[in-house]
């Protein structure tokens, strides 16, 4: 199916697009430390209608535009204030360079902002990869408008997904206030086996570390990048190990396996 404009905004307005979300867990306990929100395209059924590659690029232009944003806003607050609720976990949401390049969608993100209200306990990522797929003069409004976001709330906090996809631009942790470096799982996956790939998170973890970073290991899938990964000291993992992306309802009972259920 071809994903147009109409087509999403009309899931949207009938409440199809909704939010799943992945547990960020602390690997030596099994803690909930955050959830990952991400979008889902449901059907009338429940089931999965369109895989979300398809229409996340489009959906990141829609988001912050009338009348999808308010519908969309109101489920961002609803989940935040889900995973506040259980033990003060943070929430992470998906954030597009392109929504602080579009000058409409600046506007509204600025007014989010001056409210105070949308951004409280949560951590923005954006992408390295397209971080990547810019030019400079973007990266640079980008930066400035990102100073001015986290002037008008300064509860905004930053993260830097995919962190190893792209050529790491690790300018962007000298110059941008971030809290959170999620690791890509192409440095994730395999870990256990390449002694390469553990000196490289081994280093990141310890830069994370100097620059008082959160570091998160993001598509752990196997027991023994777990384990290789606690071994190199991060602890902050996510991935299908331990929990797939759930609803809410799930999420509230629990829904994610801690280390003695010997995983999925």
């Amino acid at each position: 199916m071809e994903v147009t404009e109409q087509l999403l905004g009309e899931a949207i307005l009938d409440g199809n697009i909704r939010f799943a979300i992945q547990p960020i867990l602390d690997a030596r306990t099994g803690e909930l430390m955050g959830g990952e929100a991400l979008s889902r395209w449901y059907t009338g059924n429940g089931l999965i209608a369109v895989p979300t590659l398809q229409y996340l690029p489009l959906l990141k232009r829609l988001e912050w535009r009338e009348p999808f944003h308010s519908i969309l806003a109101r489920q961002w607050a609803e989940t935040a204030g889900l995973l506040s609720n259980i033990g003060g976990a943070k929430s992470y949401f998906n954030f597009a360079i392109d929504a602080l390049l579009d000058d409409d969608c600046w506007a509204n993100i600025q007014q989010e902002a001056s409210d105070n209200s949308l951004f409280d306990g949560v951590v923005i990522e954006l992408s390295e990869m397209s971080l990547s797929e810019v030019g400079e003069p973007e990266l640079a409004q980008a930066s400035a408008r990102l100073s001015q976001l986290q002037s008008l709330d300064p509860s905004v906090s930053l993260a830097l997904d995919d962190f190893g996809t792209a050529l790491s631009n690790l300018n962007r942790l000298r110059v941008w206030d971030i809290s959170t470096i999620k690791l890509d799982k192409q440095l994730v996956s395999g870990c256990d086996q390449d002694p390469k790939a553990q000196a490289i998170l081994r280093n990141l973890r310890q830069m994370a570390e100097d620059l008082g970073i959160e570091l998160i290991a993001e598509g752990v899938e196997t027991e023994t990048e777990e384990e290789t990964l606690l071994t190199l000291g991060i602890y902050s993992q996510q991935g299908f190990l331990r929990a797939k992306p759930m609803t809410q309802e799930e999420l509230i009972a629990g829904h994610f396996f801690p280390k003695s259920s010997g995983g999925m």
